[in-house]
């Protein structure tokens, strides 16, 4: 779907070139734009969930290769539990394409007893970090390699 769209600005932009309603220089910018800031995305996305995930008797901590931190105490989590992109509907599943995942392949969910926190200082988040605590982000997705293994540690943590 997303290559679709891109391929259509595509057109529409050349098409209005070729036609004499737009210059070349804000062809030439809009072009770069749709082929450079799809990649962008995906790039930093990439990069936000590449990581290590340490499982510690005081809580979770996630170190995200892109840069941020996030901490999470146990006591903050009330469930550990697979998902997959198929199950939490189509937007989801049409993300999952777009980001070149299989939707059916788990990944780890976290369900949390208090929302979480906005950081104080960038980079940061989790509840278990000095911060306001948001409204409404009561859920937390992580994509770890071995995600079974991953709950079944987590949810002994979590039953103490």
């Amino acid at each position: 779907m997303f290559l679709g769209l891109t391929i259509g600005g595509l057109a529409v932009i050349l098409g209005l070139f070729a036609g004499g309603k737009v210059e070349g220089e804000p062809t030439l910018f809009a072009t770069l734009f749709l082929i450079l800031a799809p990649a962008a995305a995906v790039w930093n996305f990439r990069q936000m969930t590449k990581g290590v995930a340490k499982l510690d008797p005081e809580g979770l901590v996630v170190r995200a290769r892109g840069g941020g931190n996030q901490a999470y105490k146990w006591t903050d989590i009330s469930e550990v539990r697979l998902s997959t992109f198929a199950e939490r509907g189509t937007l989801n599943q049409l993300w999952a394409r777009f980001m070149g995942i299989d939707e059916n392949e788990p990944f780890v969910e976290l369900k949390l007893r208090r929302s979480l926190r906005l950081p104080l200082l960038p980079g940061r988040s989790g509840t278990a970090i000095l911060g306001v605590p948001s409204l409404v982000a009561k859920t937390v997705t992580l994509y770890v390699t071995e995600p079974e293994e991953f709950v079944r540690i987590a949810q002994g943590f979590v039953r103490r």
